[in-house]
């Protein structure tokens, strides 16, 4: 009994050492540390020399294309690794996504005309896989992502602007906040006798008009601010001095801001509350070619002149 029960163990043991050699070999020791499972992304950028001037508004597209599809999507995204250009103020980036058993993608740099006195700015943009850390891992690891520097030049022009701004937070009686936006205030700019309305901003904050060179006759206009009314805004806890500024500006080249904090209040009101003087007729513009002044009447003194 005893060498029967020896017998059966060994062949137990025979078994068990035949089973392990079986799996072993049915590993292939070449996909040990082996990438080549992982799909391989490739990088093509269109949209010419990458030093452009922002007035061109330029549209760069990344092409990426996988060698293989998988079960799972991709997400490809632009980071910002240095350079002294702002995104949302500068340039745009658009990520793109490779669906599930699909290979290619796009992914976008706009660059913008942001109409801001600057000197030539640079963005160096890196495309990587994700953010998600999970997305990251899905493509091949030695993959080569490409880093590129866009240089951005200052856009200048002969166009004139003037430009309203009197935004702040301010509280309600409640200590909740709000923003001095809610108030209606408006530019419009005259001809020299007040006979007609050359052009209106009345429904944004700031308030901005922008003359194009050689969209004006030569010759004198009214520039006119004004405090419309407060209707619609939440009453703020203590009478407020608008904190108005205005901007005078060859477009790119050269400004100049005048503080009118104090013109208007919020007590007083606007124009649809009875305010007489809602309407601040101080400043005329001289045009002459591409050459603007203007000049505070009230004063006598140039407060813009490129």
């Amino acid at each position: 009994m005893k060498k029967i029960k020896y017998i059966l163990n060994l062949a137990i043991v025979a078994l068990l050492i035949v089973g392990c050699d079986a799996e072993k070999a049915s590993v292939d020791p070449a996909d040990i540390g082996s990438t080549s499972r992982y799909p391989t992304p490739t990088f093509t950028l269109t949209g010419g020399n990458t030093t452009v001037n922002e007035n061109n508004q330029t549209v760069f597209t990344y092409n990426i294309v996988l060698d293989k599809p998988i079960s799972e999507a991709i997400d490809f995204s632009i980071v910002q690794t240095g350079g002294n250009a702002t995104l949302h103020e500068d340039f745009e980036v658009e990520n793109g996504t490779i669906a599930a058993y699909t290979t290619s993608t796009q992914v976008m740099v706009m660059i913008l005309d942001d109409e801001e006195i600057e000197g030539t700015e640079t963005a160096e943009l890196t495309i990587e896989s994700g953010p998600s850390l999970a997305n990251k891992f899905l493509v091949n690891p030695n993959t080569s992502f490409p880093s590129t520097t866009f240089t951005i030049q200052n856009s200048e022009t002969d166009d004139f602007k003037v430009q309203l701004d009197w935004d702040a937070i301010y509280l309600d009686s409640d200590g909740d906040e709000h923003h001095l936006c809610d108030m209606d205030l408006d530019l419009e700019i005259y001809t020299a006798d007040f006979s007609g309305i050359v052009a209106t901003s009345y429904s944004s904050c700031p308030e901005g008009i922008r003359i194009p060179a050689g969209a004006l006759a030569d010759g004198n206009y009214w520039l006119v601010p004004s405090f419309w009314s407060t209707a619609g805004a939440v009453p703020p806890a203590t009478n407020i001095d608008i904190p108005a500024m205005i901007t005078f500006a060859q477009v790119g080249v050269t400004d100049s801001t005048d503080d009118l904090t104090g013109v208007w209040d919020t007590d007083t009101g606007g124009d649809r509350q009875g305010n007489a003087d809602a309407y601040l007729v101080r400043y005329v513009l001289n045009i002459s070619g591409t050459s603007y002044t203007v000049t505070n009447v009230d004063s006598g003194a140039v407060v813009f002149q490129n």
